[in-house]
């Protein structure tokens, strides 16, 4: 073999050996730094935080309740529905399960999902008489008296 091909063949395998010791390196490195790693593994999901928002909700429900109802800037101002407003609805269904929840005031306890300026006196002027918790970031319950 020419001595220059032999040359190349030497520069080949070295590179080769130099590029699998680097990714064995950042590949290690990764697996045991979670900091350095945590640009590839979300912290938090938009599912997990929305769970973690409604879970003083649940704990604020009776345990025998099948049905709530829920609404949101979409039912008091339809024209101006916010952009995330059926994702929070159907994340909403999924983590108050089995709970049935559906768009409506005409349940006992309502989940009001809404920043709406107006938003109490929609209530007022739909729902009457009520009590309403705030749990935050939008969130509140609601339950009628009848």
């Amino acid at each position: 073999m020419p001595p220059f091909n032999l040359l190349r063949l030497r520069i080949k395998q070295a590179l080769s050996v130099l590029l699998l010791i680097l990714a064995l390196v950042f590949g290690l490195v990764g697996l045991s730094d979670p900091a350095f790693a945590g640009y590839m593994i979300p912290q938090s999901d938009y599912v997990t935080s929305w769970e973690n928002k409604i879970a003083p909700m649940k704990d604020m429900l009776p345990d025998d309740l099948g049905s709530i109802g829920y609404i949101s800037d979409a039912t008091i101002q339809p024209d101006q529905p916010a952009s995330d407003d059926y994702i929070e609805y159907y994340l909403t269904q999924y983590s108050l399960a089995p709970i049935f929840v559906q768009r409506s005031i005409e349940f006992d306890w309502i989940i009001v999902n809404s920043q709406h300026p107006e938003m109490q006196i929609w209530l007022d002027k739909s729902i009457g008489s009520h009590t309403l918790q705030e749990i935050g970031g939008g969130l509140f319950l609601l339950e009628q008296q009848k």
